[in-house]
């Protein structure tokens, strides 16, 4: 027998490092399930995704044929633990993105600090967007804002 997504997921959580929780990605998928019943399917996009133990989560919450939005400074600033940039960070991330998903067409990696992204440069397409960026609460609120302006109606945005 296959095991399901979510048991590989949850088995996962001590192999990768992040600071997820079982009960916030069982809360993301809940609240997904319901605005997908509702009809409201988009992209998925999370800022901030380290080395992937969210973000393979939030990849999941896209709609069918949908793409995943990976914002993150990976290695292009100096290595900061605390910020989740450094040498092979990208690479780890993609590694583990792999293990569950295999090809990675659908991923749109963002080498970037969130903070120089422009809503106006996105459609208007994301049905889930995680904010996990900066921890500053002035980089947090940026983030938001951005999200919020990237959302569908009725989408939804979670830190």
């Amino acid at each position: 027998m296959q095991r399901s997504f979510l048991q590989s997921y949850f088995e996962a959580f001590g192999t990768i490092e992040g600071w997820f929780s079982y009960d916030a990605a069982l809360m993301f998928m809940a609240y997904n399930h319901l605005l997908a019943a509702a009809g409201i399917r988009g992209d998925a996009l999370e800022i901030g995704v380290y080395h992937g133990l969210s973000a393979i989560g939030v990849a999941s919450l896209r709609r069918p044929g949908g793409k995943f939005y990976a914002i993150d400074l990976f290695e292009h600033l100096q290595p900061d633990t605390g910020y989740g940039s450094g040498a092979g960070y990208r690479r780890i991330f993609e590694d583990n993105m792999k293990s569950f998903y295999g090809d990675l067409d659908f991923v749109v990696p963002i080498a970037s600090a969130s903070g120089t992204l422009r809503a106006q440069d996105f459609a208007p397409s994301f049905s889930f967007c995680h904010v996990d960026g900066g921890h500053s609460p002035g980089e947090t609120y940026e983030d938001m804002n951005f999200a919020s302006e990237i959302l569908i109606p009725g989408g939804l945005l979670a830190l």
